[in-house]
């Protein structure tokens, strides 16, 4: 069985820390909005990839004095995460392609970025995997939001809606 993870708790514990020097570097700050209710069901590894993937590409697509914005919100069976920059956009052509292998949002031949164009077609496989997914809106000049939505975890709720559904429930 996967284990429970708390998506505000990890993104604080585990990659907002390793993700601070490249934000510094870029001049870009980091707005931590997450909700702390937000728990979803996958391997810690999983989490920490697609929360580093799309926070990093924010990082590096946006300009300097701008700021990455990573929020939350829960719904009743899933829960949407959302990772905003003010960066340079994506082109309307190059967005149907994200999430293909070896592509990238951006003209390789004019912009120095490493990568293989390969995180998002990750990101995607392991949202889906669990019964998620991932979607971009971008507009040149004016930024890119990523949205991911996942099932929640199989907490166990509390409270008079436990007990009406389930009357044994304490």
């Amino acid at each position: 069985s996967l284990p429970s993870l708390n998506v505000q708790q990890t993104f604080t514990r585990d990659i907002a820390p390793t993700l601070a020097d490249d934000a510094e570097t870029h001049g870009v700050k980091i707005s931590n909005r997450l909700t702390s209710d937000v728990n979803v069901q996958m391997q810690p590894e999983e989490l920490q990839q697609i929360l580093t993937t799309t926070v990093q590409n924010a990082i590096q697509f946006s300009t300097s004095g701008g700021s990455v914005v990573v929020g939350s919100e829960a719904g009743r069976s899933k829960s949407t995460l959302i990772v905003q920059d003010e960066g340079q956009g994506i082109a309307p052509e190059a967005q149907q392609h994200l999430f293909e292998p070896l592509t990238r949002g951006v003209d390789t031949a004019t912009f120095d970025h490493e990568g293989l164009g390969l995180n998002l077609f990750i990101t995607r496989m392991i949202l889906q995997k669990h019964g998620g997914d991932i979607h971009i809106t971008s507009k040149p000049q004016q930024g890119t939001e990523v949205t991911m939505t996942m099932p929640n975890s199989g907490r166990v709720a509390t409270g008079i809606a436990t007990q009406v559904i389930n009357p044994s429930a304490p």
